[in-house]
């Protein structure tokens, strides 16, 4: 439950060098660094010399179980709303396509920060280019948005089986801190992150465990 702080914190943490005119960043969005997305399924072998955590082990999959997709909205909102929208719904489409009973969840990012430097934005070394955000209703109107998304109840429904958005304050230049008072995702919210965990560890149960 504690995976949104930690990525907040792991945020401030970060630092990335832009090699063309010395700034640093916490994020970047052509970067891997802070990447999320997540397969989880029985092996096609397991190499026991490695662990990530607990049982789990790298390596090819035979059967996915649970697939995540993982999404950023740092600036742009308006513009981001029907890119992101549309990669999310084809994530789980493409899971549910080889698979009706692997289960597809999906996570946003998005920014809720009033000014933000994008590293994409830079062209010199003497002065940086900050973006300015009309928030929270840019970060709103983002959160909205994707609550179109449909969430499936049963393997023959069409929908992501979790989905949640995690809403984070970073201005890509100071500390970066989660944001849990509205617009973001209140508990008991279908797109809470406690409710995301909720339905993935319920359905798998059912699904996967024998559970009634």
């Amino acid at each position: 439950m504690d995976a949104p702080q930690d990525f907040a914190a792991w945020l401030t943490s970060h630092e990335h060098r832009d090699p063309l005119y010395g700034w640093r960043y916490r994020y970047h969005s052509r970067s891997d660094a802070h990447s999320v997305d997540l397969a989880i399924g029985t092996p096609a072998a397991i190499d026991r010399t490695e662990r990530l955590a607990g049982v789990i082990y790298p390596g090819e999959i035979d059967r996915v179980l649970i697939a995540c997709e993982a999404k950023t909205c740092m600036t742009r909102h308006a513009k981001s709303q029907p890119r992101i929208f549309d990669e999310l719904g084809s994530s789980h489409e493409i899971v549910h396509q080889g698979d009706r009973e692997a289960m597809a969840a999906g996570i946003n990012v998005v920014n809720i920060a009033a000014t933000f430097v994008s590293p994409l934005r830079q062209k010199t070394r003497k002065r940086l280019h900050i973006s300015h955000h009309k928030q929270p209703h840019a970060a709103e109107r983002m959160i909205d948005h994707l609550r179109g998304l449909p969430i499936r109840d049963t393997v023959d429904g069409t929908g992501f089986d979790a989905y949640a958005t995690i809403v984070v304050d970073c201005d890509n230049q100071g500390p970066v801190t989660l944001w849990t008072d509205p617009p973001a995702p209140q508990p008991r919210d279908r797109d809470h992150y406690a409710t995301f965990v909720k339905r993935i560890a319920e359905a798998y149960a059912v699904w996967f465990g024998g559970a009634p």
